[in-house]
Formats: C-alpha cells, structure tokens, sequence
C-alpha cells in the first residue's frame, strides 16, 4: 500500500529535490514519518528511524541520495542518452599531465566546481558529483545495477540506524 501510493510519489521527481528548499522538504517528511506511522500503528510520537528500518524503507533524504546515486551510475557507466555526455568531467581530467602524471587517490573522483555563490550548491550540475563522490569505492564499483542498488540502500539503511 505505502509503495504504490506514497513511494511511488515521492520517487517520482526525487532527483530533482536537493534543489528544493528546506520549507519544502520538511513537510513532505513530515507526510511520509506519518504515513509510516499510520502503516506501523505506532503512536503519533513514536520516532520514525526505527520503523523506516522495520518496513526496509528509506526516508525522503536518503531517497534523494539514494535516486541520484542511481542516475550517476548510469552516467558513470554510460547508460543515459546522449545529452548527459560530458555533463560531468573527472578529477583527472582537469589536470595537467606535464604538471603531474602521477595518478592521485581522488582521480576518477568527478571534479567539482568552485562555487563563488553558496545557493548553486544545490544545483544538480554541483550537487550530484559532491554527493557521488562521498560514497565508498566499494560502493561506487559495485557492478550490475541492482547489486550497486542493494548495497547502496543498506548503506544509507546504515546511516538512519546511526
């Protein structure tokens, strides 16, 4: 019931939420905590994170991350369409090789613009790369999709257990 009305609601669009403002994504937690609420019958003063952990759902900002991470794997692994090539440029892209050769721990890191203006940091073009590159390798080089998916739930499933 939550996953064909709520779920499917809040996913749809999730993407595109990190440049929403806070008044907006607190109501929307708001909604979802109570909807978890009403499907545990717990009361309305019950924390949410344990039952976000019982039902195996994430909350609506771990679903953004979570939605992201999937776009940026398939950008990493080339399965968007053509309009997203080159949206965004590795760390080792950006040096210069007669500089230094070697290669650096942060190399297949995405680069990440200085932002002169703290509200573009929000923008997808500088929040996506920030968020995928501070996921664990293990993570970011988990292959097929859905393996990459599993792990990456557990891993934000971890973050609400905290």
């Amino acid at each position: 019931m939550y996953f064909a009305h709520i779920h499917s609601i809040l996913l749809y669009g999730s993407i595109f939420l990190c440049a929403a403002k806070e008044s907006i994504i607190k109501p929307l937690c708001s909604l979802q905590n109570k909807a978890i609420r009403t499907i545990t019958n717990s009361h309305s003063r019950t924390s949410a994170g344990p039952l976000y952990i019982q039902l195996d759902i994430l909350p609506l900002k771990q679903l953004i991350t979570y939605s992201i991470c999937s776009f940026m794997f398939d950008y990493t692994w080339g399965n968007l369409p053509e309009g997203f090539t080159d949206s965004w440029r590795r760390n080792r892209d950006h040096r210069d090789p007669r500089v230094n050769d070697r290669p650096l721990r942060n190399d297949d890191d995405f680069h990440a613009p200085f932002l002169r203006y703290v509200y573009l940091s929000s923008h997808p073009l500088y929040y996506f790369p920030n968020v995928w590159n501070t996921l664990s390798e293990d993570i970011k080089n988990t292959f097929p999709k859905k393996a990459f998916q599993k792990k990456l739930k557990s891993s934000l499933m971890l973050e609400i257990a905290r």
